[in-house]
Formats: structure tokens, C-alpha cells, sequence
């Protein structure tokens, strides 16, 4: 499209597109609402959000799994952030593609993201999220290392083909941890207040990777996200792993024996 009518277009179709999933998904929400039971749920008030607000600090600062949860998916989304947005233009300065092989790159990274999804799935159900994120972050440093040296159109696609595999691992593992981890009345303001402080951390990221991207090397940022992406294995494998639920069973005190009397 861009290439035969240009970027304006392709802007209009997006558009077009985006309006019509916003209706689909208002219709889905109100079919869903129609079929929910009806719940007591309070009422959304300033004083409920700073109590919500606050609880879910006390558990970020707790040293739990969400702590480690938002320290590494931090780390994650800075040093993507720092070179993320740098990419189209190394592979268009460097590997001399055009935006239709741009195209089809971001096309192998959904398709290969999409066909790992459900083995994903099986194997966090299977032998724990950590598995997948750790997976993940491997991909995703094999493919920044093996990216910086490439300069060839398939050569890129194996690349961006790993890129998918990684992301296909590793967020639905984020997302099943973190709702985990959090007490069932904070996992709205969890999720909210988490996605906050990660795009508030990696809000100066692009331009300190631009800076290093013209002033020290092009190849830097993403060699610095997939170092990163390594070291993040550590607490990954170390912390994401949930009680047993036999465990907590187990240890969890018992409960005075009120028919003794």
C-alpha cells in the first residue's frame, strides 16, 4: 500500500480497521455483561482507589514475585524501548530493505508469535510460567546478538521469526504470573498502576538509544537490550516460581476447632 499509494492511505485502511474492531469489542463487552452474574462490588470512590492503590504498593515493595515481576518486565520494556524504535532504520540503512520487506518482516513475527501461543500455554501449564519467560529471554538474546550482524533479507526473517517465538513465550507467562501473584480485588489496579510505572521507567529510553544509536554506534542499543534480555534470566528462574498450593496448604496455620465445646 505504501509503496503504490503511499503512507497516507495505508493510515486511512488502519484506520478503518481500528473502528471496526473498537465496535466488535463493544458488542463483545456487552454480550458478556449480559451473560455476568450479578456481583456486589463496591463502588468506585477516591477513597477505595488510594486503599487499592496502597495495598498494591505494599505488595511491589514486598520483595515477592510481583516485585521481581515488575523489575524485570521493567528492564524489558527500557532496553526494547531503547532500541525498538530504531530498528526499521538500521534494517533500511544497514540491510538496504525497503518497507515492504519491512512489511513482511513484521508479518513473520506475528505469524511465528501466533503459532507458539498455544504449545506456550501447554508448557507454563505444564512446567511453570518461568519456563517460558526464561525461553523467551533466551530468543530474544540470540535473535539481538544475531541481528546486529546480519545484512540479508532471510537472514532477518530467521531473526524476526526468533523475535515472535520470544514474545509468544513470554507474555502470556507475564500475564498468567501477574494474575497469580495478585490478590483477585487488585488485579485491576495491579495491572493498571504495573503498566504505568513501566511506560513512566521507559519514557527517556528512546532517546538515550537515539543518542547512542548517532553518537556511538548504531549497533549498541540493541546489543545493550540483548545483554540485558540475558541478565534478566537470573531473577527470572530464581523468583517466578509460585507456592505450591499443597504447600500452602500444608503450612498455612490451622483454624481454631470452634465445635471442641
Amino acid at each position: 500500500m505504501t509503496e503504490s499509494y503511499g503512507f497516507k492511505f495505508m493510515l486511512i485502511i488502519a484506520a478503518i480497521i481500528y473502528f471496526c474492531a473498537t465496535i466488535l469489542r463493544v458488542l463483545m463487552a456487552k454480550r458478556a455483561a449480559s451473560h455476568e452474574k450479578k456481583t456486589a462490588s463496591g463502588k468506585l470512590t477516591i477513597s477505595s482507589l488510594k486503599t487499592n492503590l496502597g495495598a498494591m504498593t505494599a505488595i511491589i515493595l514486598s520483595g515477592g514475585v510481583v516485585t521481581w515481576l515488575l523489575i524485570t518486565d521493567g528492564v524489558r520494556d527500557i532496553s526494547f524501548n531503547l532500541s525498538g524504535t530504531y530498528i526499521p532504520l538500521y534494517i533500511e540503512q544497514f540491510g538496504g530493505m525497503g518497507t515492504t520487506e519491512i512489511g513482511w518482516l513484521a508479518s513473520i513475527l506475528g505469524i511465528s508469535s501466533m503459532l507458539i501461543n498455544i504449545p506456550a500455554g501447554w508448557l507454563a501449564d505444564k512446567k511453570g510460567e518461568r519456563v517460558n519467560i526464561v525461553l523467551g529471554f533466551i530468543l530474544q538474546f540470540i535473535a539481538l546478538i544475531t541481528f546486529v550482524r546480519l545484512d540479508t533479507f532471510w537472514g532477518y526473517a530467521v531473526v524476526w521469526s526468533l523475535f515472535g517465538l520470544g514474545s509468544g513465550l513470554m507474555q502470556p507467562a507475564y500475564q498468567s504470573l501477574l494474575s497469580k501473584a495478585l490478590p483477585e480485588k487488585l488485579r485491576g489496579t495491579g495491572f493498571g498502576l504495573i503498566q504505568s510505572s513501566l511506560g513512566l521507567f521507559s519514557l527517556p529510553a528512546p532517546y538515550v538509544g537515539g543518542y547512542l544509536y548517532e553518537n556511538i554506534s548504531p549497533r549498541l542499543p540493541f546489543l545493550i537490550t540483548g545483554w540485558a534480555s540475558l541478565l534478566a534470566i537470573i531473577p527470572a528462574w530464581l523468583k517466578f516460581k509460585l507456592p505450591d498450593k499443597k504447600e500452602i496448604e500444608v503450612t498455612a496455620p490451622l483454624a481454631p476447632d470452634t465445635n471442641s465445646e
